[in-house]
């Protein structure tokens, strides 16, 4: 057995309670470097994560297994765990298998420097009717029991629909590191950032246009029909217009939702309050709470994402490298955590070469960075 078994079956054993005192001392010495204590914590509150969820199965879904593996994923492919997994997987608990996610190979390792290893996803569609179909940037024609849909690297439109007296409402879901535009029936326009969830009817049927913004961030050029309103809806509030274009900003670990007015004219309303919104106002709705705050913003900072430009006036480093990890499929590690605290104004092209964003970032002197394996360390410079 090398190294990298004999680890991970001394962290099994940990977390079942099981060391002796020889394998207590071996793993401490591993522990000793910063980067392996560093997974091992991670490791182990994955482990805790398991113990709170009802059901083993909801953990080994995809979307759970993703939000977890971007901790270990390997520089290079070590060994194939195959011959061991026996050994190895079967007596562990969950959180060890962390280390047996991608193509069955085994992915302990501690790399020095090292680029952002980009993932690739696909944007996925639920219909109505439970038909769930998936696509990438290539182009591409997906024939489903509601229509026929075109799909090129940045949009997707309907060819055609299937007319209906009722309204069908599809699903369409963003992952981390992608946008797309939908072009709606009406010829409406939605830009989806990264991780955004959006039901909306193939066909607006009725007194009103509305779609439903589950989470994430959504740009809408809206189609004017003064006979037949546009809503948007998000958490307990509405965005009703006839034709004009803003942002929506509601994403789930956020503490506050946005919308955020370019052109024309909104009304945004709750149970408690209703405001009407002018070009280049911003109205805020902070979690738990019912007042609508109304502001006058520079539209155009909150809205660059939709041509990958991400600019911020005076933002903490937290929500800069929070919109970061969206895009580039890391994680946050602060070594020095009052670093997330301090404020920037910069301007960010989103491109292919997370490395650029990183010199960037180190050039206003404050702070540094190291990769490793999709995990960057925030340290503060000394």
């Amino acid at each position: 057995m090398d190294e990298k078994q004999y680890i991970a079956e001394l962290i099994s054993k940990y977390i079942t309670s099981k060391l002796t005192p020889a394998e207590e001392e071996y793993l401490n010495g591993w522990l000793e470097d910063s980067f392996n204590k560093m997974q091992f914590d991670r490791i182990v509150e994955l482990n805790n994560v398991h113990e709170n969820l009802e059901d083993l199965d909801f953990f080994h879904s995809n979307n759970r297994m993703d939000e977890f593996s971007e901790y270990v994923k390997p520089q290079i492919q070590i060994k194939k765990w195959l011959a061991y997994a026996a050994v190895i997987v079967l007596p562990l608990v969950l959180g060890i298998s962390v280390f047996f996610i991608k193509d069955n190979i085994f992915i302990l390792q501690k790399p020095g420097l090292a680029a952002i290893e980009q993932f690739s996803e696909s944007v996925t569609l639920e219909l109505n009717n439970g038909e769930v179909h998936t696509f990438d940037h290539k182009d591409s024609v997906i024939y489903t029991s509601n229509g026929v849909l075109e799909i090129d690297s940045t949009n997707i439109s309907y060819l055609n629909h299937n007319n209906d007296s009722i309204e069908q409402y599809n699903t369409i879901i963003i992952p981390k590191g992608m946008k797309y535009c939908l072009t709606l029936s009406d010829r409406t326009k939605i830009w989806l950032n990264a991780q955004t969830k959006l039901k909306y009817p193939v066909e607006f049927i009725g007194t009103e246009r509305k779609v439903f913004l589950a989470e994430g961030e959504a740009y809408f050029d809206v189609q004017e029909n003064k006979k037949m309103p546009f809503i948007v809806s998000v958490d307990n509030e509405e965005v009703r217009v006839m034709g004009t274009e803003f942002n929506v900003r509601a994403y789930n670990n956020e503490i506050e939702n946005q919308i955020t007015l370019v052109e024309g004219e909104v009304v945004v309303s709750n149970k408690h309050s209703k405001l009407r919104m002018m070009p280049n106002q911003q109205v805020s709705i902070r979690s738990g709470q019912n007042n609508l705050q109304l502001e006058n913003v520079n539209a155009a900072i909150f809205v660059g994402w939709r041509n990958s430009q991400l600019i911020y006036r005076n933002e903490s480093l937290e929500r800069i490298l929070i919109d970061l990890e969206r895009y580039y499929d890391i994680k946050v590690f602060y070594k020095d955590p009052e670093m997330q605290f301090e404020s920037y104004s910069l301007s960010l092209n989103i491109t292919p070469d997370f490395q650029e964003i990183v010199e960037l970032l180190e050039a206003t002197g404050s702070v540094k960075f190291e990769i490793k394996n999709n995990v960057l360390v925030v340290k503060k410079v000394v």
